[in-house]
């Protein structure tokens, strides 16, 4: 907003309110308003108070109940992306909702190398036809209940599919679910699509486990931790297994002395 004096009555007036504002304490609030109608960086954060903000999303999840669990009883807003039609993928999305945690669905999209390398069952393939795919993506989204968003599970040729990427991405969008690019390929079209579509997203930033050995898994908190602190946001992608809880059990307090706060990646997605 911008004030413009276009008469000598209104300069007049001015210098008056202002007079009065100076004698009444109110010279604090005028001054706050002409700071609110100040045109505002859309690059630089609301507020450089703000703490960094990590969220770390545990994918694969639907088979492992105990695992499942371990995750639920962390300190931390873990959100959790279920594959669809596994043994506990229901039972473990209705305990992560009664634990306030986001649940997505972890959508099975065809990878290089298909069929050798195989996403499961219920994935979403280059091969289909709309109708085809169209079907895929609603059963894959009925199979686990209480979702607020989905990402990739595999998908590094899907992804950079833009056709199938924008039928995937506008169905999402009908249900106001947002997507997170796992960006399992670097040429993924997932994300750039669905910020054009105006779907709320996000990236992932950081693999955290692509192999199990504990020193690895903590590097790569670490580079979660550092993207954090640089960028003011990052989102880590793991796996249901014991050495990523252990170390992220163990590294919790080491984020928070850096002023990291932990928050479900919808917080993430916009």
């Amino acid at each position: 907003m911008h004030f413009k004096i276009r008469s000598f009555r209104t300069a007049f007036f001015l210098i008056v309110l202002s007079l009065f504002c100076s004698s009444t304490g109110l010279a604090d609030d005028i001054s706050y308003l002409h700071a609110l109608s100040r045109p505002l960086n859309p690059n630089r954060p609301a507020s450089s108070a703000a703490a960094p903000r990590v969220a770390i999303i545990i994918d694969d999840l639907g088979m492992n109940l105990a695992l499942a669990q371990s995750f639920l009883d962390l300190p931390v807003p873990v959100s959790f992306s279920i594959l669809p039609g596994l043994a506990h993928s229901r039972e473990i999305a209705e305990l992560a909702h009664l634990k306030n945690r986001d649940v997505l669905c972890h959508i099975p999209m065809e990878p290089y190398k298909y069929p050798k390398v195989n996403a499961g069952d219920y994935s979403l393939l280059s091969s289909m036809d709309t109708q085809s795919l169209e079907k895929a993506l609603k059963a894959d989204l009925a199979f686990v209940p209480y979702i607020v968003g989905a990402n990739n599970h595999m998908g590094s040729k899907l992804t950079e599919n833009e056709r199938i990427m924008r039928l995937v991405l506008g169905h999402l969008k009908n249900l106001d679910l947002f997507f997170i690019d796992s960006v399992t390929s670097p040429n993924s079209k997932a994300f750039q699509l669905a910020r054009e579509m105006g779907l709320r997203t996000a990236r992932r930033n950081v693999f955290l486990d692509s192999t199990l050995d504990p020193d690895f898994i903590e590097a790569q908190f670490r580079k979660l931790k550092n993207s954090a602190l640089s960028l003011g946001s990052s989102i880590g992608i793991g796996h249901p297994n014991p050495a990523t809880i252990s170390v992220l059990r163990d590294m919790i307090p080491e984020f928070e002395a850096s002023g990291i706060r932990f928050v479900p990646v919808s917080e993430l997605a916009r």
